[in-house]
């Protein structure tokens, strides 16, 4: 990627950190977060510039990672204030909705694209102190808009270069996946927390395997996981769909042991 381009990062949470300390190594990075406590040491320790809001909206590629359900009232205040064929992104963990923002409030002069990297702190194995993550094999999915061919081959070329595996979709065929690969996975997890289920002496390599999804789901924050089943139009559909097989599953066992034992 460039080494004179600018990057602006709005919003600096958990993921924020992330970004922030891949992309500070290969380009110029303003960062604007409203909570200004410790920010100077994290801009020391990653290595990006801290800036006001309409420093980073002046940046060539202005990228929004708050949360979802700030999302649209951000695009909305900074999109106006972008330079003329600059480029805005969303991060957001959701597709249909984020990008129908960024199409209704982001003026034409400058390119939106939505994006969703498939991955966190915790599988990109982020080491704040010793600011090392691993990328290899992990996903990003870009969802075009309104974007020049050539800035996205840049794009894609840049974050194969990472590491990573770029699918390029439509918002519709991410959320509809996704409700699948994350939102009902992120159910799972919290399900598992909420009837008591874990570590236990006697298990199986099963057992084991079903407790990682604690590794990739708990550690996320409660309105994350309320804004990804919110926001993705399918999700309640899978959710649904998911609770019902179990219920199937459930009067079978049901029916059999009133068949096997008190047929009698």
């Amino acid at each position: 990627m460039n080494k004179n381009l600018t990057i602006g990062i709005i919003g600096l949470g958990r993921f924020g950190g992330l970004l922030a300390s891949i992309l500070s190594r290969h380009v110029k990075v303003l960062v604007y977060n409203l909570n200004q406590e410790g920010l100077a040491e994290r801009a020391k320790k990653i290595g990006f510039e801290v800036a006001s809001l309409a420093e980073v909206s002046q940046s060539d590629i202005v990228i929004a990672t708050v949360p979802i359900s700030s999302t649209e009232d951000l695009i909305k205040e900074v999109a106006p204030m972008m330079r003329p064929g600059s480029l805005l992104l969303d991060i957001c963990s959701v597709k249909v909705m984020p990008c129908q923002w960024l199409k209704q409030h982001a003026p034409d002069n400058i390119e939106i694209m939505g994006t969703h990297p498939m991955f966190g702190p915790v599988t990109a194995k982020y080491d704040y102190e010793q600011q090392a993550f691993t990328l290899e094999g992990l996903q990003i999915v870009l969802c075009p808009l309104r974007i020049s061919d050539e800035r996205l081959e840049k794009i894609k070329s840049f974050l194969a270069g990472l590491g990573l595996e770029v699918i390029v979709t439509t918002p519709e065929d991410h959320d509809e996946q996704n409700a699948i690969t994350l939102s009902l996975v992120h159910f799972l997890g919290r399900s598992l927390k909420e009837a008591g289920i874990g570590e236990q002496r006697i298990f199986t390599p099963g057992f084991s395997n079903l407790l990682k999804i604690y590794e990739h789901t708990i550690s996320d924050d409660w309105q994350l996981f309320l804004d990804m089943n919110n926001y993705n139009p399918y999700a309640k559909e899978v959710r649904q769909r998911f609770m019902d097989a179990c219920q199937t599953v459930n009067e079978k066992i049901r029916e059999d042991y009133e068949h096997t034992f008190q047929k009698n």
